[in-house]
């Protein structure tokens, strides 16, 4: 009988569920500034006035190549390749301290370049075991 119910559900009001549901990525989180988590990182890439966020991290290192920890499976491509042979020709980048993907007018954040990428040796894709990354940046 539940299954029915749910079925119904889907089927009474489809788009308006699977968007909420889509949006409901944070629960019961609290609006913040830059100022607050300085370090919190926006991971995207960018070709012209393209730009695809994927991913957020922390800044761990801020001098001298700074580096973003982040989750391995934001990094990983595939078998072979990490996730810049899946977006050739765009410049990868991370927002430093960037608190709103939605307002183009923020200000008080720093962008930084990629340099290089680590994925944990031991990541699985499958399990999600050992899901880390790191990211060097261009300074």
């Amino acid at each position: 009988m539940i299954h029915y119910i749910i079925l119904g559900v889907f089927l009474i009001c489809p788009r308006q569920l699977i968007a909420s549901l889509q949006d409901a990525r944070i629960v019961d989180g609290t609006p913040t500034d830059g100022k607050t988590f300085p370090y919190m990182a926006s991971l995207y890439a960018e070709k012209k006035n393209s730009k695809i966020n994927f991913c957020g991290g922390a800044l761990i290192k801020s001098t001298n190549p700074a580096i973003v920890l982040t989750a391995g499976h934001c990094l990983y491509g595939d078998e072979k390749n990490d996730v810049r042979a899946k977006n050739p020709g765009y410049t990868m980048k991370a927002d430093i301290g960037r608190t709103s993907l939605k307002d183009d007018e923020e200000t008080g954040y720093e962008t930084l370049i990629w340099k290089d990428l680590y994925i944990h040796s031991k990541f699985n894709a499958t399990t999600l075991e050992n899901d880390i990354g790191l990211i060097l940046m261009e300074n």
